[in-house]
């Protein structure tokens, strides 16, 4: 069996042709092998192939893409109006009553099978007979219609498009989007022409064609290589070659044509430019970084009471800026949870946008803390009781990209039981005057941060999502390596831009010692 070929087509599809040339080989002193209906294969050059003599009998036929051509069983089932079923079928006998009137088909053995081809030809009187021992001829038509095959008037066949349970094959099939194909078969039917026995179908070449233009076949074209061999139920062996005869275009019209698509570019370019404007944010000067954050509270799960909402708060250290000071504080709607993973769920899905600045204005190295949104998870039952749920912190991401993140959180534990009934009766439990608290107080000055005999409780969890943009233009072109070293550590670029760029370094001062020697 030949294998697919696989071309990429740039011009319009109408002009593409396929040039089928089929002859027939009846020859006493050639060998033919008995026991298989089709047998496809290259001609090699046989010995005494030369010599053995042959009656030819001789068929050529241009086909261009979706070319219909009928064969012998359409023409006879189609020119019999009582045999049309729709549209298209009713259409096929108008062609055929014209092609009848022009003297009959032009095409002998040589056919074509479309994508609106009907399924499987056959007469009632074969139909009536299917499930006895007789079977009407596989055909063609008849195999890739077999789908509609043994179905009674009036019913349907049943297919369930969704695949509840897909296999691994069919998650690796069926991950993509899979592009409108158009098929189209060249077919010849190999049956003695003085006789009339049933059709004798055999497929010379499938072409597929999808909307990215790949065009596929199988078998590929003959080019200098030798005919194809094709074998008929009577053992009749036939010949036949796939050329490419689309047509050449004239110099002057490609040129045309190539003016044509360069205005058509330009137009299509400017167009785009118009729509998306020129006005975007450039990165900061010198040493600065801008960071885009775009994020979203998703939900929180595991905490004592219903009714939650959560208050984010962005804490900015020393030379970290915001350019909208409304975003430090923000709220959640009030959210009643739902039950899911055998625990209460209360989902959110409150939008976060942080547009921060770093800007050292000094020359020394250190980097101050990352910032952090500080988390306040709370209460609100129908007596306006509130209660804090708990207390969390989580970094912003360092690295650009999506980031997903866990915030378990915990909340004061009161030293006294009436704190604890306080709780339960009228809210106002024991609370941060200071969020800052959560992580490290604002005020703090030393080295080493102790909340020994602060009490705290476990509680649940948030789930964040983030996604970032860096923007700097200086960030790797500094003078001091332990600077570079502290800015990839901080600012998330990897180890190996750090030892590429050591590299180029070492390489620079041995081709500048090397230079000076001279």
């Amino acid at each position: 069996m030949s294998s697919e070929v696989v071309y990429r087509i740039k011009d319009n599809l109408k002009n593409f042709c396929i040039k089928v040339e089929l002859r027939r080989v009846t020859a006493s002193g050639l060998s033919c092998t008995t026991g298989t209906n089709v047998l496809r294969e290259t001609l090699g050059g046989q010995p005494g192939g030369a010599t053995v003599q042959q009656q030819l009998d001789t068929e050529r036929w241009v086909f261009r893409m979706q070319e219909k051509a009928f064969s012998q069983a359409e023409e006879e089932c189609f020119a019999d109006l009582n045999n049309c079923t729709n549209a298209l079928q009713e259409k096929y006998h108008r062609d055929i009553l014209a092609i009848r009137n022009k003297g009959g088909r032009p095409n002998n053995r040589l056919f074509s099978y479309v994508d609106s081809d009907p399924g499987p030809l056959w007469s009632e009187e074969d139909e009536l007979l299917i499930g006895t021992d007789f079977e009407p001829p596989v055909t063609f038509a008849a195999h890739h219609g077999s789908s509609v095959r043994r179905r009674g008037p009036g019913t349907r066949a049943i297919h369930d498009p969704v695949v509840s349970k897909p296999t691994q094959d069919q998650r690796l099939n069926h991950r993509l989007i899979t592009p409108p194909v158009q098929n189209m078969y060249l077919m010849a039917d190999l049956r003695r022409m003085d006789s009339r026995d049933e059709a004798d179908e055999y497929v010379l070449c499938h072409i597929k064609v999808d909307s990215d233009g790949v065009l596929v076949m199988c078998p590929d074209f003959t080019r200098d290589r030798a005919t194809y061999r094709i074998q008929n139920r009577h053992n009749e062996i036939f010949e036949y070659k796939l050329e490419h005869a689309s047509e050449s275009i004239s110099p002057e019209d490609e040129l045309k044509e190539r003016k044509l698509l360069s205005e058509i570019y330009s137009r299509h370019a400017s167009v785009m430019a118009s729509s998306v404007g020129s006005n975007f944010e450039e990165p900061p000067e010198g040493d600065a970084l801008s960071i885009q954050i775009y994020g979203e509270i998703v939900s929180a799960q595991g905490f004592e009471y219903d009714d939650l909402y959560v208050k984010a708060v962005l804490e900015l250290p020393e030379f970290w800026q915001v350019e909208d000071e409304q975003s430090v504080t923000q709220v959640t709607q009030l959210s009643r949870t739902k039950s899911g993973h055998k625990c209460n769920v209360a989902h959110f899905n409150f939008p976060l946008e942080y547009h921060i600045k770093y800007d050292n204005p000094t020359d020394e190295d250190e980097l101050s803390r990352w910032p952090r949104v500080l988390l306040q998870v709370a209460s609100l039952d129908y007596w306006d009781r509130h209660r804090i749920e708990g207390y969390g912190c989580v970094d912003l991401p360092s690295e650009p990209g999506s980031h997903r993140f866990t915030v378990h959180t915990w909340r004061p534990l009161g030293s006294r039981v009436v704190d604890r009934m306080r709780r339960f009766f009228i809210g106002g439990p024991p609370e941060l005057q200071d969020v800052s608290h959560i992580s490290q107080p604002a005020d703090f000055q030393g080295t080493h941060l102790s909340k020994f005999g602060f009490r705290t409780e476990s509680s649940g969890s948030v789930l964040l999502c983030f996604s970032c943009v860096h923007q700097s233009r200086s960030i790797l072109e500094k003078a001091s390596a332990d600077k570079i070293k502290i800015l990839v550590k901080h600012r998330g670029f990897k180890t190996s831009v750090l030892a590429t760029l050591d590299a180029y370094r070492r390489a620079k001062q041995k081709a500048a010692s090397v230079s000076a020697t001279l």
